[in-house]
């Protein structure tokens, strides 16, 4: 980020010029039945009525062009509720004939104490052409929800990698057991309601849909290509083969056990996207079960998804967050709204609130509390808008205290007691809107560098906050090459504060530059993000101005292949402690790993459906968000992160920095 990325931000953005490009796809059904006067009532055929159970087929690639898996056993289960990957209970199982085909009956789903989901898992069997059974053979198949799943099934390659990837954060090590905690089954069904949608495959077919639902942009390609890697084991002679015994080697994590199964080896490769990506691409076979597939290895093994329904008009999105239902939400700095991606349709469907009460007016960043009211930033009037639960987002309020002396508000923030923090970019002051607003009437106060105290927070350019779970409040200053600290207990009257800089933080310092954007983990520690460095810089929890020993993670000192960061101007951390960071030129995502002490770094991309990444969220499904202010949409990383429970205020209240939900 530079200044003009800044004043991007912080003034009205004419977008007469700019287009939304959005490749929207239609179905059109032709149906009718004829006559005439003179003849009898024609009775139209009945439409099926399907199946009480499950019917279909385990195939090697696909019924097209693919051979059928004799004698696997199929399982079918519901998942579990009592914790990440455990717990699955048992529905039926069958045995595949010699078509690969079977057949399911009725079934009953446990009604307490289970999740709703139900899938598939296949393993063993003989693939048509071999002389013996294959005991490496695991496939899976997310087939919906008790209540409403897809009667005819089929299970194969790209079922599995649609299904491992979208729910690797609730799968155990093996790939057979999905389950969740008690207190998260929305996030679960949020994520199989991504695969329901068929924003990846079809249940029914085991093949990408022919057309996505209008907005949506898959990564097909990718995901045929991890399918035909797993084909490579699945269609040969057994686990001994070379085929194998070459799947399980490149898909090996580092320092980690080799996998058995192509189940397995589908879970290693999706919590490891960066391991040894050539030698796995090299994998498929010359003859491919599945395409069209990529024609060079990628640098990464990620899925990810692009949304941009018409109905969420999306106009330069800024800000991203989710709230505790798992929907999307952002602010849209052109378009004077706020926008929604809808958890339950699988992400596809959204909406666009700018209620006249909430005096949207150039919006550049929102919080949701946790009654799901959006908190917005006015940066271009001077204000904090509300969009209210209560009415549907179709009514609001705005305020504008005094003693909150708003100027060029950027960021807000929600505390645990409910106040809100908004830094002032143009003010170089913090203005805090006492909990308890309602109807447009707030108590507001304003901290700037004459009454904060010795020596003072020295706000310079605040561009962005984030509060702790003891109520103190931390400010990053892109104009100042700090961070500054207002203590729990702050008053307008009676306030100390203390600001961290290179010359202040140890040896080998902070090394702030430009830092746009902060965040805590878990333990405390303070992390911002310098988008003119390329690194992030770490204060670690209980620094003082006279003793801190801060830390700046950069691309020199972030391992192999290290963490790449390229102008990064968005962070979050996950209930893991890692750390993300979207980078704004690179058109990528980097991680800093919480198991290495952030002296490992990995990059996730570049993918050409991210354009101008501006912000950056975790969800509590382990997936990550990120608004592409350039593009006009939000992509999606889908399982690639700790569960997060949102809204990030949840987790302060339970007096926790970020927390598992």
């Amino acid at each position: 980020m530079n200044n003009a990325i800044v004043s991007h931000a912080l003034s009205k953005i004419d977008t007469g010029a700019r287009l939304v490009s959005v490749v929207l796809l239609s179905l059109c059904v032709l149906c009718g039945c004829g006559g005439n006067s003179s003849s009898s009532a024609i009775t139209p055929t009945p439409t099926p009525t399907p199946g009480p159970g499950i019917a279909g087929h385990v195939y090697g690639g696909s019924l097209e062009v693919g051979e059928p898996i004799s004698g696997a056993q199929i399982t079918l289960y519901q998942a579990g509720a009592t914790g990440y990957g455990a717990g699955e209970f048992q529905l039926a199982q069958a045995t595949s004939d010699s078509n690969g085909a079977f057949d399911i009956p009725a079934f009953t789903c446990q009604t307490s104490g289970y999740s709703q989901q139900v899938y598939l898992v296949a393993t063993g069997g003989m693939i048509k052409g071999q002389s013996g059974a294959n005991a490496a053979i695991g496939l899976i198949s997310a087939v919906g929800t008790c209540g409403s799943f897809s009667h005819e099934a089929v299970v194969n390659e790209a079922t599995t990698v649609a299904t491992i990837w979208t729910l690797d954060q609730f799968l155990d090590t093996s790939g057979q057991t999905v389950g969740t905690s008690s207190t998260n089954q929305t996030s679960l069904h949020n994520a199989a309601a991504t695969i329901a949608a068929t924003s990846f495959v079809d249940p029914a077919t085991g093949l990408a849909p022919i057309t996505f639902p209008a907005g949506v942009i898959s990564p097909t390609q990718t995901l045929y290509s991890l399918a035909n890697i797993l084909a490579s084991c699945v269609d040969s002679s057994g686990a001994n083969s070379t085929e194998c015994q070459n799947l399980f080697s490149a898909a090996t994590p580092p320092g980690g056990a080799a996998p058995t199964t192509t189940l397995q080896a589908a879970v290693d490769i999706a919590r490891n996207p960066a391991n040894n990506v050539a030698d796995l691409f090299a994998l498929s076979p010359a003859s491919e079960p599945f395409a069209p597939a990529l024609a060079a290895a990628p640098l990464s093994w990620e899925l990810t998804l692009l949304y941009a329904p018409a109905a969420a008009v999306f106009n330069s999105p800024y800000s991203i967050e989710v709230d505790g239902a798992g929907n999307v939400w952002v602010a849209n700095a052109a378009g004077d709204s706020v926008s929604e991606l809808t958890a339950a349709s699988g992400y596809t469907t959204g909406a666009n609130f700018a209620p006249a009460g909430a005096g949207l007016k150039s919006p550049t960043w929102l919080a949701i509390d946790t009654a799901g009211n959006i908190w917005v930033s006015n940066s271009a009037g001077n204000s904090v808008g509300e969009l209210t639960a209560a009415s549907g987002y179709a009514s609001g309020f705005n305020f504008t205290p005094s003693g909150a002396a708003f100027n060029g508000p950027s960021s807000i923030e929600i505390d645990a007691a409910g106040n809100l923090w908004i830094t002032n970019y143009l003010g170089n002051s913090v203005s805090e809107l006492q909990a308890g607003c309602s109807s447009g009437s707030c108590t507001g106060v304003n901290f700037n560098n004459s009454n904060t105290g010795s020596p003072g927070a020295v706000f310079n350019g605040p561009f962005s906050s984030a509060p702790d779970e003891l109520g103190n409040l931390w400010v990053v200053n892109y104009l100042g090459n700090s961070i500054s600290e207002l203590p729990v207990g702050c008053s307008n009257t009676s306030c100390t504060g203390f600001n961290f800089n290179n010359s202040n933080t140890g040896s080998p310092g902070a090394g702030f530059v430009s830092p746009v954007e902060i965040a805590v983990n878990g333990a405390g520690d303070i992390f911002a993000i310098n988008s003119n460095d390329n690194s992030v810089s770490e204060l670690p929890a209980g620094c003082t101005t006279s003793s801190c020993a801060a830390a700046n993670f950069n691309n020199t000192n972030t391992g192999t292949p290290g963490a790449q960061f390229n102008s990064p101007n968005s962070i979050a951390i996950d209930a893991g402690d890692n750390v993300w960071a979207t980078n704004y030129v690179g058109n990528s995502v980097s991680e800093l790993t919480a198991a290495s002490s952030y002296s490992l770094g990995f990059n996730l991309g570049p993918w050409p459906t991210f354009l101008g990444e501006f912000s950056i969220a975790v969800d509590g499904g382990g997936n990550i968000w990120i608004a592409d202010n350039y593009d006009d949409s939000v992509n999606e990383i889908v399982g690639v992160a700790a569960p997060t429970l949102t809204p990030l205020v949840a987790c302060l209240r339970q007096g926790k920095n970020v927390c598992t939900p």
